[in-house]
């Protein structure tokens, strides 16, 4: 049987066994993602070459879901995939990868550090400068003249006089 065959026969089997499960997804003819939840979830995406399945797939999980696991654990996953994948290479490995990942799902995830984002001290301080200024009572009073009953701002009270603007930009 040709590898385009056994490709097809194999997505006959996965349609087969995960239809309604909302964590399989069918991204292409060639390419599956499968959300492995527990814990600390994550998704795997397993993408078939031409020769696929006398060649292993190439396993990412560069897939935005991901974006909280560091690239150090994505690897050692990916690894731990690869290796699952090898030993039984020259087979259909998708159905093989998807169980064992469920199945290791916690072993996988249990060494997971989270990206830390690291904010400059600059940042900080225009976050502290973006504060509203306290307004003093005057201007308070002006805020509270344009407002409602309901609490809400009057229709156009921010509309521009056209007739004002046009005369003041009519020389430049």
């Amino acid at each position: 049987m040709s590898a385009k065959e056994e490709q097809d026969t194999e997505w006959e089997v996965l349609l087969s066994i995960y239809e309604g499960d909302e964590a399989f997804k069918k991204v292409s003819d060639a390419r599956l993602q499968y959300r492995v939840d527990g814990v600390k979830p994550f998704v795997i995406e397993i993408d078939w070459p031409e020769d696929y399945p006398n060649v292993p797939p190439r396993i990412g999980l560069d897939v935005f879901f991901n974006s909280y696991i560091c690239e150090a654990d994505r690897i050692v996953v990916r690894d731990a995939l690869m290796r699952v994948a090898e030993e039984n290479q020259g087979m259909a490995v998708s159905f093989t990868l998807i169980e064992w990942a469920k199945e290791h799902a916690d072993e996988l995830t249990a060494q997971f550090t989270e990206k830390k984002v690291e904010v400059k001290e600059e940042e900080e301080e225009d976050r502290n400068d973006d504060k509203k200024e306290a307004l003093s009572k005057a201007a308070k009073r002006k805020m509270w003249s344009r407002m409602n009953q309901q609490g809400e701002l009057q229709r156009g009270h921010d509309w521009v006089c056209i007739l004002k603007h046009l005369a003041q930009t009519r020389d430049t």
